[in-house]
Parts: structure tokens; C-alpha cells; sequence
């Protein structure tokens, strides 16, 4: 099932699949302290292949997530 959330003050929102209450399965969350993040999610964290740009630097990461952590091969670019 895809929901919107939006927390409030808008520090984030997330549009993607939902699944008990959490991000679960492909989704796009904007966070705009942290960043922007497209891929999938397990238990509200990043989890599988995902692209992040970062909110503050504006590079981006193209790879893979285990438990919100980048993990295996990727590329950043600048």
C-alpha cells in the first residue's frame, strides 16, 4: 500500500509502500536536514539499493543500504 506522510513541522515527508506502520518496501523520503533518499526502505530505515543526495553538501551515493548503513560497492559523486 503507498501512503504519504508528513510530519510537522514539515522536517520530512515520505511517499512510498508502508507496511505495519513503517517505511517498508520502494519509497522517496525528503528529509531537509539530512536528505534526500530514493530506494527501498525495511522498518523505517534505508535497506536494499537506494539513491541519497545530501541535503547539505549536495553530493550523491548510488548503491546499497543494510539497516540505514551504506554498505558493499557504491559511487559517490561530487
Amino acid at each position: 500500500m503507498l501512503e504519504l506522510i508528513l510530519k510537522s513541522p514539515a522536517s520530512f515527508f515520505y511517499e512510498g509502500e508502508v507496511k505495519g506502520g513503517e517505511f517498508h518496501g520502494y519509497g522517496f523520503k525528503v528529509d531537509l536536514a539530512e536528505a534526500l533518499f530514493l530506494g527501498s526502505f525495511e522498518h523505517n530505515q534505508r535497506h536494499g539499493f537506494g539513491y541519497e543526495i545530501d541535503a547539505n553538501l549536495g553530493n550523491i551515493f548510488v548503491g546499497s543500504y543494510v539497516e540505514g548503513v551504506r554498505h558493499g560497492k557504491g559511487e559517490v559523486y561530487f
